[in-house]
């Protein structure tokens, strides 16, 4: 698919956060000056921005979850109608979504270059904090709460050969679903040295693949 024209989606969730205060970010950036001198372009457009429900008595991962489906959705959409899709979120988890709806659209795991100063791959056994910002990687990889898996296509997200380049430093636990993936799925699993420290690059298995 070639396209020109890009679709913003605003991701108002601070519900996976540690400061839930972040979910004002894509309201905020919506009546800048910043966005007003771009929404003279004629190839890029505001979509619809995506917000946390409150749901009382329901568990904080369920609420994450239901907007991870709406963005998935969202996602495969934008692209299904020829357009590149944009997300502005500030709360990490919103990622499983935006990924997820990539997967959806393709109908196929996708190859992933995640730039990030943290690795984001803890599962709730691993977490210190339970911070579901620090999961969606391993949600994306098939690990850590059912209730945040399978959001575009069953099972795996991604491929199993992501490269993340710029993280400052692993936690311990956050190696683990890059195992059981490569496991799962017949690969290797390797740890590479940094490129610059205290940057560092991993890969899980083969190179990977051109843009498809």
């Amino acid at each position: 698919m070639t396209t020109n024209r890009i679709c913003i989606i605003g991701a108002a969730s601070g519900v996976g956060a540690k400061d839930h205060g972040c979910e004002d970010g894509p309201v905020a950036f919506h009546r800048s000056q910043a966005w007003h001198e771009l929404e003279r372009h004629p190839l890029i457009d505001w979509g619809r921005t995506r917000f946390a429900q409150d749901m009382p008595g329901h568990a904080q991962v369920e609420r994450v979850a239901d907007i991870c489906h709406e963005l998935a959705g969202g996602v495969a959409g934008t692209l299904a109608a020829g357009a590149f899709p944009l997300l502005i979120g500030v709360d990490h988890s919103v990622t499983i979504g935006m990924w997820s709806g990539v997967a959806r659209f393709i109908s196929a795991r996708l190859d992933l270059l995640w730039i990030d100063a943290h690795l984001d791959s803890h599962t709730p056994e691993t977490s210190y904090y339970g911070a579901i910002h620090g999961m969606p990687l391993a949600c994306l990889l098939g690990r850590g709460d059912k209730r945040l898996l399978g959001k575009g296509i069953p099972g795996v997200q991604v491929s199993p050969q992501p490269a993340c380049p710029g993280n400052r430093r692993i936690q311990p636990g956050q190696r683990s679903p890059w195992r059981h993936c490569a496991s799962d799925l017949g690969t290797d699993w390797r740890d590479s040295a940094a490129i610059d420290p205290p940057a560092a690059i991993i890969r899980v298995g083969a190179p990977l693949k051109s843009p498809r």
